[in-house]
């Protein structure tokens, strides 16, 4: 929807009931190997959210946000690496961040020279494997990027990007299983998001 010239937006609400719904759910003892399981009802609603424009006629930006509420229906006794867990009505689904907000924008500062950055941000989740929401949760994470390109001929562009340019240490996924170095501990794995990156280089178009 538009709001005058420079101005859209949009907005969405959701609601989604699945009876017998089918997750993959890890074998006991292993973060690899599983299987898919009837896990009884589940839900998933939410929120989006959207706005973008132009500024000055050479700003571009946009905001979105998304609220995901993904949560178990029923009553199960779901295993996981660790082996069997309760799980209640209500419990949150694994791997879903409640909270999500992107911002960008790009601004041309000179005639063919545009510079512009982003920031991504999710809420703290669930681990893989914690159906019964037992573990601490992830934290939250937000990350920053920018770029910047110039066009020097119809046919040749310049560019360069920098991503999470704070270098902040966070992870984007989690899974409950047994750490064998640790007499088969319960602990979680995790996967980092990547660090401080930045490069550079020529587009070349005919």
């Amino acid at each position: 929807t538009h709001l005058g010239k420079y101005l859209k937006w949009n907005m969405a609400f959701y609601q989604t009931n699945s009876q017998n719904d089918i997750l993959f759910l890890n074998s006991p003892g292993s973060v690899i190997n599983g299987y898919f399981s009837n896990v009884g009802a589940t839900r998933r609603q939410g929120i989006e959210f959207g706005l973008s424009g132009i500024v000055l006629e050479s700003l571009n930006w946009y905001l979105s946000y998304g609220l995901v509420d993904a949560t178990f229906q029923t009553s199960a006794v779901l295993g996981n690496a660790l082996g069997a867990q309760q799980v209640h009505p209500g419990d949150k689904i694994p791997s879903i961040p409640e909270n999500t907000v992107k911002f960008g924008s790009e601004y041309e500062i000179l005639e063919g020279w545009v510079f512009g950055g982003d920031l991504q941000y999710a809420s703290s989740q669930y681990a893989r494997g914690d159906n019964g929401n037992q573990a601490p949760q992830l934290p939250s994470y937000t990350v920053v990027n920018l770029n910047t390109r110039y066009t020097l001929t119809k046919n040749i562009e310049l560019f360069a990007f920098g991503r999470n340019i704070f270098d902040q240490h966070y992870k984007t996924f989690g899974q409950l299983g047994q750490n064998f170095f640790q007499n088969g501990q319960a602990t979680q794995f995790w996967g980092p998001g990547a660090p401080a990156t930045g490069y550079a280089g020529v587009r070349i178009s005919f």
